[in-house]
């Protein structure tokens, strides 16, 4: 059995704890309004909030990793966030913007992948097209 020094043990428990974040919650809504719509594919754009903790010990950058998903199967680019922060109650804004092909109902949200995974909210809503068309909100 191998003996290893308690400094080095406490040493390595402190790097493994500095390094810890955690996405708590993530709230997503529309930056685009509702009304009527000329012509699809409409472009729509959404913001998330993502809420996350970080080790108040870690003073280095964190990463964030996300991606956004829709109801019509679509998984779209891993995303990473770098953010140089430390404390509690951290969030952040992200915005993207899709243009929709498809009328009827649908939902886009987002999801963290790293450090923790974490869906949003969906954000719902009914399109109809050809124009005239119209675009709503649903909660």
């Amino acid at each position: 059995m191998k003996c290893v020094p308690s400094l080095v043990i406490a040493t390595m428990l402190v790097a493994a704890r500095a390094a810890s974040a955690q996405v708590t919650s993530v709230d997503v809504g529309f930056v685009t309004s509702p009304g009527p719509v000329a012509a699809c594919p409409v472009p729509i754009t959404l913001k998330a909030t993502i809420h996350f903790t970080v080790d108040e010990l870690h003073t280095g950058n964190h990463q964030i990793q996300y991606k956004w998903i829709d109801s019509a199967g679509n998984s779209y680019e891993t995303q990473t966030l770098t953010l140089p922060l430390a404390g509690n109650a951290l969030f952040t804004v992200v915005q993207q913007s899709f243009n929709w092909h498809g009328a009827g109902a649908a939902w886009v949200a987002l999801q963290t992948a790293y450090p923790t995974s974490v869906t949003s909210n969906k954000a719902n809503f009914q399109l109809t097209c050809p124009s005239p068309g119209s675009l709503t909100m649903a909660p």
